[in-house]
């Protein structure tokens, strides 16, 4: 079993943004989910980003949430708990096709702890190993998962939200 790093206060922190802000320590714990590009239909789209306008940017301590923010978080998990879209992952292959582009890079570039593939979206607590972001690994597993899934459901449009949300533990 993989020493599990957790993040390090006192250790400097890459921050990436994108609608999200991402941080990465190596090796550090990371809980990652992502949703399928459909998971929540334009009125659900319309109303997060009116709420999280409302919230705007505020400055907390390192990597703390306020509680507008686990308050929204709550509210999108619920949200995606609906089951809203097409839920593809409920068809057995294409949840396949995510599990294995999950373990076909285990223990070479990150370390899979945990994952759970829900019908319109996946969570995931991994370990990137050296200087592998989570960005690029997410990014590659979204890469394979998508071609296979258009394939399997015959269709040409994204699969995959762009963004991802991740925490370091």
């Amino acid at each position: 079993m993989p020493h599990i790093t957790f993040l390090n206060r006192h250790s400097d922190i890459l921050i990436q943004c994108g609608h999200l802000p991402h941080w990465f320590q190596p090796e550090a714990v990371q809980f990652i989910t992502f949703r399928l590009a459909d998971s929540l239909p334009q009125t659900k789209l319309q109303e997060l980003a009116l709420m999280r306008e409302a919230l705007g940017r505020r400055e907390t301590k390192e990597g703390e949430l306020t509680a507008e923010e686990e308050r929204l978080e709550d509210i999108v998990d619920g949200w995606l708990m609906q089951g809203y879209g097409g839920c593809v992952l409920s068809n057995a292959q294409c949840r396949q096709f995510v599990e294995d582009a999950l373990f076909f890079n285990d223990k070479q570039t990150y370390h899979l702890h945990a994952f759970v593939v829900m019908p319109n979206h996946v969570h995931i607590l991994l370990s990137p190993i050296g200087e592998n972001s989570v960005i690029s690994i997410v990014s590659k597993l979204k890469r394979y998962s998508s071609r296979m899934i258009k394939q399997c459901v015959a269709t040409d449009g994204n699969v995959w939200q762009r963004e991802m949300f991740d925490r370091m533990m």
